[in-house]
């Protein structure tokens, strides 16, 4: 392992491990520690707080894991609790950390300083130098200053624009490469756009309202978790002031093992629909789903549901991964019976299905060719001149002829 290099140098009882999936909870958590003192002068609510600290966190992760493929991407461990990330990318020339942080109660103790301490002892040894961005309001600022970095330069204008973006000042308004254009929202955006400002019961109110129909039957966290996904000022009292209006009804959810704890809704407007299923007149298909795709957004919701588990890989080192990259959800019918991991070749025009995999008890010899059908449609859409089948999908390509 990578951080074997300075494992020897680190402090006592410190140690590090690769993170996993299962970290993604404590590794928010740590990151949103690390913006406290910004968020107490934004003037925002809790729920706005979240909302965009969520929305910066896989941000940010994202950025790390796409940029930084082959770094070393490291929980620290004080025993066996984790108390930080360190992120270190190890490049012929430098070693720079990407990221490193400690939680609150763990900072000012020299554990920042011991590891990077122990990096700078790797470095010395190898002859190489050390770099690492940090914002200018960071207060770590003046321990790297007093291990010896210097400043060569760079501004928090990205931050800045992240804020603006949230507020609504700005708005995306293209794109060159990666990067983003920028411009004034209500210059960008056209005239019907509703310009009035809603009052926090309004937004809690048509936020739920939007979130249920999307969703069907929910309960109320689930419902938290979409669409505003915890800009929410007063949830409750939004639910309560819709049922007494009628508009969202609560329901059970029923199974041969009896009813599912909570309680849930759904919108008066999804009554007709649930009839017309009722009655049969819903017709399945088959799609792949974007790993993005609301239906499946709320990981718990879709394993509570579907019975299907499904994480995003994106952000996992390959070596890491379980099943691909960008690996797709098979949805057939009612049913997730599966994933898909393709990737477009775009220089050849060729769509490259490397893997495909089943849940337990589906067998590609029902629904393979309305699966390979799918796989046509995604190649048109990507304007894909052939698809090739890898070795790991050979049971479907024997199906796509």
């Amino acid at each position: 392992m990578d951080n074997l290099r300075y494992e020897q140098n680190l402090p006592p009882n410190i140690s590090l491990r690769p993170f996993t999936l299962a970290d993604e909870t404590f590794l928010y958590e740590l990151y949103a520690s690390t913006r406290q003192e910004e968020m107490a002068h934004t003037g925002w609510d809790e729920a706005q707080q979240e909302a965009f600290l969520k929305m910066q966190f896989y941000a940010q992760h994202s950025y790390y894991m796409a940029t930084f493929a082959d770094a070393a991407f490291d929980i620290v461990l004080q025993g066996e609790t984790p108390i930080g990330r360190l992120y270190v990318h190890r490049r012929p020339d430098e070693l720079r950390i990407v990221d490193v942080a400690l939680l609150p109660a763990y900072r000012g103790r020299g554990i920042g300083g011991g590891l990077l301490q122990a990096i700078l002892a790797e470095a010395a040894a190898a002859g190489l130098a050390v770099r690492l961005h940090v914002e200018t309001f960071n207060p770590a600022r003046h321990l790297y200053q007093r291990l010896g970095f210097q400043e060569v330069g760079g501004t928090d204008v990205p931050r800045m624009l992240d804020v603006l973006w949230t507020e609504g000042v700005l708005a995306v308004a293209g794109r060159n490469g990666n990067g983003r254009q920028w411009d004034l929202a209500e210059r960008w955006l056209p005239d019907w756009t509703p310009r009035r400002s809603l009052p926090p019961a309004g937004v809690s109110t048509q936020g739920a309202e939007h979130a249920l129909r999307a969703l069907g039957v929910a309960t109320a966290q689930q419902i938290k978790e979409h669409f505003l996904r915890g800009g929410y000022p007063d949830l409750p009292g939004a639910l309560a002031a819709l049922q007494q209006q009628g508009r969202i009804r609560p329901v059970q959810i029923m199974t041969e093992d009896g009813p599912w704890p909570e309680t849930w809704y759904i919108h008066a407007d999804a009554l007709p629909q649930l009839a017309r299923l009722r009655a049969g007149e819903w017709q399945p298909q088959t799609t792949l789903l974007s790993p993005f795709d609301n239906l499946i957004c709320d990981r718990k919701r879709t394993e509570q549901l579907f019975d299907f588990y499904y994480r995003v890989e994106i952000y996992v080192p390959a070596a890491r991964r379980q099943y691909g990259y960008y690996v797709l959800p098979i949805l057939h019918g009612d049913r997730l019976i599966g994933r898909l991991d393709p990737k477009m070749d775009r220089k050849t025009g060729r769509l490259h299905v490397n893997a495909a995999y089943t849940e337990a008890g589906v067998d590609w010899a029902g629904p393979g060719r309305a699966v390979c059908a799918a796989i046509s449609e995604l190649a048109s859409f990507l304007g894909a001149n052939e698809i090739i089948y890898g070795p790991g999908a050979a049971a479907l390509a024997a199906l796509a002829s």
